[in-house]
């Protein structure tokens, strides 16, 4: 939702207007749309395919939009199929922004990659065309509320470290507290959970068990703030590695899945120095050291955060806009000539 918010931002800048559809929305993230540059319409997606179609239809007539954005962060099969149906009934060209590991993009016209990790889909539609793939950290969506001037302080030995735990629906999350909890750094270390699996009493039962400060998040409608007070992140699959790179915040990745690893974006490489095996079980033990090297070396930490922020800067949007604009403009000459080639016909 965040990155969707920085695209229209950008759009709005350069003359255009936007509006933000979506269904559930947390009250802070909801009270955030309202109140930015770009329109905002509660839209209560039911599953109900026909439906849901009719509803966005309806919004896309009413707004007379030429473009329909989808931020695809959830069911990948229902985007495909959604998409085809809205491409279909709307006119409208689609841009798909990806965070997903392997994105279904039959129905794009644009997939914009968000996630260092994702495949390429090479799938193409009925009439043989693939979509235009914006790939890479010069197209990183950053949303407003991360700014750089706020991250973060090198670690100072002595004073409290907070580590932001990016891990939700790992069924080994209680070996990786025990592991922290065993470590030299457990007097002082304070550890953000952000979790949104299926069984959230456990992760507390864990949580208390352990004997660590831990803070359970169940939604990351303010990330942001999270960031904020993060010395470290660790995160699963690349998740949120444009951010984290931009902010410079070090951040150590855990793989779930061998064949994960071989697409390995400039930026997560750069950016972790280091990559963890799920698979392996003995990865709690090694993200333990990890962390715990990162955070007492004071050299080797100001040098992840610069080489980091070396990667990523804040004129992604910017970019996108400029190759929207450019597609829109090829798009209304293509038509003008075949318009011209039917009265010709005719």
């Amino acid at each position: 939702m965040l990155r969707s918010q920085a695209l229209a931002d950008a759009w709005i800048a350069r003359g255009g207007s936007a509006t933000i559809a979506s269904g559930v929305v947390p009250l802070t993230l909801r009270n955030r749309l309202e109140n930015s540059r770009c329109g905002f319409e509660l839209w209560q997606k039911t599953g109900n395919l026909a439906h849901d179609v009719d509803q966005l239809k309806n919004l896309v007539k009413q707004k007379q939009s030429e473009w329909i954005v989808l931020d695809a962060d959830a069911d990948e099969l229902f985007y495909d199929v959604f998409t085809g149906k809205i491409r279909a009934e709307t006119g409208c060209y689609i841009l798909l922004i990806n965070q997903c590991l392997n994105p279904i993009s039959l129905f794009a016209d644009v997939v914009l990659n968000q996630n260092p990790f994702a495949r390429k889909n090479a799938v193409s539609d009925e009439l043989g065309r693939k979509p235009l793939w914006l790939d890479g950290s010069k197209f990183a969506l950053i949303p407003s509320g991360f700014e750089r001037t706020n991250y973060p302080p090198a670690p100072v030995a002595g004073r409290s470290q907070r580590v932001l735990l990016c891990l939700h629906g790992y069924p080994q999350i209680d070996k990786v507290l025990n592991e922290f909890a065993g470590s030299q750094l457990s007097r002082n270390l304070n550890i953000d959970l952000l979790y949104t699996g299926t069984d959230p009493n456990k992760v507390d039962v864990v949580a208390r068990e352990s004997g660590l400060k831990v803070t359970i998040h169940k939604n990351i409608d303010r990330l942001d703030d999270l960031l904020k007070i993060a010395d470290i992140t660790v995160t699963q699959n690349g998740m949120f590695g444009y951010d984290l790179a931009y902010l410079g915040i070090p951040n150590i990745v855990v793989i779930d899945h061998p064949q994960k690893k071989r697409r390995i974006g400039r930026v997560t490489k750069s950016h972790t120095k280091t990559t963890i095996r799920a698979s392996d079980v003995t990865w709690p033990k090694r993200l333990c050291e990890r962390v715990e090297q990162i955070l007492t070396d004071v050299h080797q930490y100001e040098s992840l955060v610069e080489q980091s922020r070396i990667l990523v800067d804040s004129s992604g949007a910017d970019r996108i806009c400029r190759q929207l604009l450019r597609l829109n403009s090829n798009n209304r000459r293509a038509n003008s000539s075949r318009r011209h080639a039917v009265k010709k016909t005719a």
